[in-house]
């Protein structure tokens, strides 16, 4: 009897082991498919105007801005709530009619209709709080923007990112779900709906500042990502 239960004993720890060393094959093969996709910015980009105009197929247009001849840039961030630069920015661009009277959001995906002020939870995009397309729910939170867009959008989707670097994919989600003047560059306008790639969420060729850009190069560059 005694022998039987040590047969026995040592048939369950064979299958024990071997399913351990099974999951173990597993595991590692899961860890090189990981890094044959995942790369450090560095690697991927070679600088911050081709992180801004590649990483997001063409929504942006680098401007260098510290050429004082060339024409003004977007920024995905700033402090003042109560006074926007992409403001000014607009007026260069488009004229003072155009700026003074952004009252559609024109982007539709999490979107409101029209630009209008949001609550005290208006936390994590705190500059639009005053005037924003974006809801606070939607950008309630890093992990809640993160996840918005569906699986394989996750900016972590190659591990954790450093704190520096995540900081500036949550401020491109608040920039694109709040500034009103975003919706100036939709790549497709309703007139043309059945048209091949139609879409009403799509921005293309977005003047974005150098300087912005950069800084997010150089906040990334260690990280990595999945290019």
């Amino acid at each position: 009897l005694s022998f039987q239960l040590l047969e026995s004993i040592g048939w369950k720890c064979i299958v024990i082991i071997t399913m351990k060393i099974a999951i173990f094959v597993l595991l590692v093969s899961l860890v090189g498919a990981w890094e044959d996709t995942c790369t450090q910015f560095k690697d991927i980009y070679s600088s911050g105007t081709e992180l801004c105009e590649v990483m997001w197929s063409d929504s942006f247009e680098v401007v260098d801005d510290s050429i004082a001849e060339n024409p003004p840039g977007y920024t995905m961030w700033f402090f003042d709530m109560e006074n926007n630069p992409n403001e000014d920015v607009t007026r260069a661009l488009h004229g003072n009619d155009t700026a003074e009277n952004l009252d559609q959001c024109h982007l539709q995906y999490f979107h409101k209709e029209a630009p209008s002020p949001e609550g005290e939870n208006m936390l994590e995009c705190h500059p639009w709080k005053n005037n924003a397309c974006c809801s606070s729910e939607t950008v309630q939170s890093p992990d809640k923007m993160n996840k918005a867009y569906g699986p394989g959008s996750e900016w972590d989707r190659c591990g954790p990112m450093s704190e520096a670097c995540e900081r500036f994919f949550v401020m491109e989600v608040c920039f694109y779900e709040c500034e009103p003047a975003a919706g100036l560059y939709r790549k497709y306008d309703d007139s043309q709906e059945g048209s091949d790639g139609f879409n009403t969420w799509q921005i293309h060729k977005m003047p974005m500042k150098k300087s912005f850009c950069d800084s997010w190069y150089t906040a990334c560059y260690n990280d990595y990502f999945c290019g």
